[in-house]
C-alpha cells in the first residue's frame, strides 16, 4: 500500500467519522473501499458504437441515426 493525501471538505470529514464509527471500521478503510468502487466504475468496459459519426458521412437525419444505432445497447 502507498500513503497518499486527499483534501476533503469539513462536512465530508465529519460524515466520514460518523460512518466509520457506525461501521466499526477505520475511516481509511471506508475511503479505500469507496475509492476502489468509484475507480472501478470508470474502468468498466463500455459498449462500443456500431459506427462512429465520422464513418457515417452524408446527411445525418434522425431516421438515418436510428438505422445506424439499431441494435446498439441490446
Amino acid at each position: 500500500m502507498r500513503k497518499t493525501t486527499v483534501y476533503l471538505d469539513e462536512e465530508l470529514v465529519e460524515d466520514l467519522g460518523r460512518a466509520a464509527k457506525l461501521a466499526g471500521k477505520p475511516a481509511a478503510e471506508i475511503i479505500r473501499a469507496g475509492t476502489a468502487k468509484e475507480v472501478e466504475s470508470y474502468l468498466r468496459v463500455r459498449p462500443k458504437m456500431k459506427a462512429r459519426p465520422a464513418d457515417l458521412g452524408g446527411d445525418l437525419t434522425p431516421e438515418r441515426i436510428a438505422r445506424e444505432l439499431e441494435g446498439f445497447g441490446a
